[in-house]
């Protein structure tokens, strides 16, 4: 859903905004619709969810498998924007627990063209961010300055499902094809010991559109 006025960017001569140069309404109408526009344009959040009770709303880890990254979860598929030849990066936020409050345990997101493998011994190189914890309190294990990174390179290997589709561009709503990713987010959970369980009790995900 759109936020802006006209769901797309209002051109207009720069010497508008001149010093000394008076402001009108429609001036200050353009200038907060293509705020909204941009706002609306990137930034776009895949996942925001936070348990609300941690003692029993989580996700569980559900295998008796030791040093080998489970399958908690597969997200999407979800529409990955490019910028130029350059993926947007995703700021990740992972929260969990160790439910013996002894054993650390893992979490990881990795992005995947479709639900991901089921386990992994060895996680791969690329488009991999994880976290880890002995502690049995929730909290959230990464910054939220944590990014996962992928370029195209990586993404005709791991993510095949290359498309276009029409978005919204330019001037007055028209429309053109622009080059899109389709991918999952997939989480994965590890432990160090069987008597430890990684509880998964948040996920954050956004696309990331700084420098």
């Amino acid at each position: 859903m759109s936020t802006s006025l006209h769901e797309a960017n209002v051109r207009f001569a720069t010497s508008m905004l001149a010093v000394d140069r008076p402001v009108d309404t429609s001036l200050a109408q353009a200038v907060s619709n293509n705020a909204l526009h941009l706002a609306d344009s990137c930034g776009q959040v895949l996942v925001a969810w936070n348990s609300r009770v941690a003692a029993t709303d989580y996700l569980p880890f559900g295998s008796n498998l030791v040093n080998t990254y489970v399958r908690m979860a597969a997200l999407g598929p979800f529409f990955l924007r490019v910028r130029g030849d350059t993926p947007y990066p995703l700021r990740v936020r992972i929260a969990g627990l160790s439910s013996d409050n002894v054993n650390t345990v893992t979490f990881a997101v990795r992005l995947a063209w479709n639900f991901g493998e089921s386990t992994w011994v060895t996680p791969p190189d690329t488009n991999w961010v994880s976290a880890s914890t002995s502690s049995s309190a929730s909290a959230w294990l990464t910054a939220g300055s944590t990014l996962l990174s992928y370029t195209r390179e990586d993404s005709t290997v791991n993510l095949p499902l290359f498309r276009r589709r029409s978005a919204r561009i330019a001037i007055g709503g028209a429309t053109g094809d622009v080059d899109v990713f389709e991918a999952y987010l997939v989480l994965y959970g590890q432990t160090s010991n069987v008597a430890s369980e990684p509880r998964a009790t948040g996920l954050y995900v956004a696309e990331y559109v700084g420098t």
